[in-house]
């Protein structure tokens, strides 16, 4: 009877266990479908450890009912963080906010860690854009800086340039005067020596210092044009070299051409001559009756060859336009440029009367009637 009693309390026993581990089974299968979440969350699979520890009147069903909709929350949560473009996954909030799960999620918080990820993001996201703004800001910044740089390092080598080119002048001036003074000491001595020959051959000597006091004298006059000569081809290589800095080509004929464009300007402001080199005398200016009679262009006078000559559009007025310096225009290729206001061929839409015309100084465009009176520049459409 007493083995009987052990037989069954052994049996009873071996039906409890067989009972727990068949209950336990779905902990161990939620285990293993989530290994790569429960991997990255280990706080999270320490607390599923726990619960799978064996003990009486532990109902394992209703653990596995519990802890199964977060792991699930829990797997989501990594998809969507894995989802994430790498430069918000890198930003500081969510950086944070990973480490901070890992080390602190359990069943109960994981609902809430879901909620503050889509609050994480969004400042991920905000930082990102404002690093992002950031950056640019600093980008802009340094090419502006760049450009500021290099029309400092221009405007010094122009400096320069016309130093070295009124030093020479000066050296050029100096050799003249005192060729000049040369030849007029040997002028007078030639001529005090004529009046004092009493004879044929002091006469003839005397003829002969006259005749080498003119040489002289034309030795040196030759030497001051060329003096001048080399002033001249001295300035129009610095206008040059200013101008392929500016973008311009030398026509040689008191003319630019603007690559961009193919337009070919004049260098003068009408009323301005053109001397080889620069703009002399004074601009004039016009009412829009006398450059647009009824509307309609006026015949130009013949330049460089040509007579198709015109005022320009707003649109190609605009193209001379270059800010940072007053004059804003190319100073090299538009020498002496007044700072002020120059009529253009286009209308103000609505007012047949008033044209555009663009402000020199500021670089800006506006719109008044004929009663004004402004500079003009030609322009003509290149062959």
């Amino acid at each position: 009877m007493q083995d009987e009693t052990q037989d069954a309390a052994a049996y009873l026993a071996d039906r409890q266990r067989l009972d727990q581990d068949h209950r336990m089974a779905r902990l161990r299968t939620l285990a293993l479908e989530f290994a790569p979440t429960l991997g990255r969350l280990p706080n999270l699979q320490r607390e599923l450890e726990r619960m799978m520890q064996p003990g009486d009147g532990i109902d394992y069903d209703a653990l596995a009912d519990r802890i199964e909709p977060a792991l699930e929350r829990a797997a989501h949560l990594l998809l969507e963080l894995d989802l994430l473009p790498e430069a918000v996954r890198r930003t500081a909030p969510v950086d944070a906010f990973v480490h901070a799960m890992a080390a602190t999620v359990t069943p109960r918080t994981v609902p809430a860690l879901v909620q503050k990820f889509q609050q994480v993001c969004a400042e991920g996201r905000e930082a990102l854009a404002q690093a992002q703004a950031e950056a640019a800001r600093q980008k802009q910044a340094e090419a502006e800086h760049k450009i500021r740089e290099e029309e400092k390092r221009k405007k010094r080598d122009a400096t320069e340039r016309s130093r070295e080119a009124a030093r020479r002048e000066d050296e050029e001036r100096a050799v003249a005067r005192q060729a000049a003074e040369a030849a007029r000491q040997t002028a007078q001595a030639a001529a005090e020596a004529a009046r004092q020959a009493a004879n044929q051959e002091e006469l003839e000597a005397a003829a002969r210092k006259l005749a080498e006091a003119q040489a002289i004298e034309e030795e040196m006059q030759r030497k001051a044009r060329e003096s001048a000569e080399r002033k001249l081809r001295a300035e129009a290589e610095v206008l040059a070299a200013g101008m392929r800095e500016e973008g311009y080509q030398d026509n040689g004929d008191g003319t630019v051409t603007d690559p961009r464009t193919g337009l070919i300007w004049k260098r003068c402001a009408e009323g301005m001559e053109w001397n080889g080199v620069t703009c002399t005398g004074s601009p004039k200016r016009f009412t829009l009756d006398e450059i647009m009679p009824h509307g309609r262009q006026t015949l130009w006078p013949a330049f460089a060859g040509e007579d198709d000559w015109r005022i320009p559009t707003i649109a190609e007025l605009k193209t001379l336009v270059r800010k940072g310096s007053v004059p804003t225009i190319a100073r090299c290729a538009f020498p002496n440029t007044p700072a002020s206001d120059f009529w253009s061929s286009s209308r103000r839409w609505g007012y047949p009367n008033e044209k555009e015309h663009i402000c020199f100084r500021t670089g800006k465009s506006n719109q008044f009637g004929a009663s004004f009176e402004y500079f003009v520049r030609l322009v003509r459409s290149g062959s």
